[in-house]
This record gives C-alpha cells, sequence and structure tokens, in this order.
C-alpha cells in the first residue's frame, strides 16, 4: 500500500470511525501552539494543527472532549466530516508504517 493509498484510507476511516475521527481530533489539536490552543485559532502557517476555517471549532470540541470525554451526536457528525481533511498531515506526523498497520486490524 502506498502512501497516498494510506491517505485514502484513513481518509474514509476518519469519516466512517468515531473512535478514529476523535483520536485524529485530539491529535491534531495537540499539535497547535499553546497561544493557538489558548485563542482558539491558527496564528501561524506551519503545517500542523487545524486550517483557519476550522481552528475554533475544532479546537473547542477537542477541548469538549478532552473535559467531558465524549461528543454530542450532532459534534461528532461535525468532527467526522471536518477531520478527514487532516488525513495527509496525520500520516505525516505518525509514519505511514504506524497507520497502515492500524488500518489493517
Amino acid at each position: 500500500m502506498k502512501q497516498e493509498d494510506v491517505i485514502a484510507a484513513l481518509q474514509n476511516k476518519l469519516a466512517t470511525d468515531e473512535a478514529w475521527a476523535v483520536r485524529a481530533l485530539v491529535r491534531i489539536a495537540r499539535e497547535q501552539t499553546d497561544e493557538e490552543q489558548d485563542k482558539d485559532r491558527t496564528e501561524l502557517h506551519n503545517g500542523v494543527g487545524f486550517r483557519v476555517c476550522d481552528a475554533f471549532i475544532l479546537t473547542r470540541m477537542a477541548k469538549a472532549f478532552e473535559q467531558y470525554g465524549r461528543l454530542t451526536p450532532k459534534q461528532l457528525a461535525l468532527v467526522m466530516r471536518k477531520v478527514p481533511v487532516y488525513a495527509r498531515q496525520l500520516v505525516r506526523l505518525t509514519g505511514v508504517d504506524p497507520i497502515r498497520k492500524a488500518l489493517c486490524k
């Protein structure tokens, strides 16, 4: 499975599996700078973290999940719609092989 195939498979998994989507949400939120996390917005264009248009809502959802340990069905639906865009970033952060192995389980 080539890197592009892993990215496509990961996008599909993030769009269809709640646990994967939430884990990805939290992982990407943690990659933001402390200042970005505090202000719920993207300030640096450093290739990690959320896009400007997603930063506020997804940072808030990541914080909500970390605080309450769950998201509402409506929040989950939004996360599963938005998070697949970050598959390439997740592969870059985690590596192709670990994601390939996890997808094959």
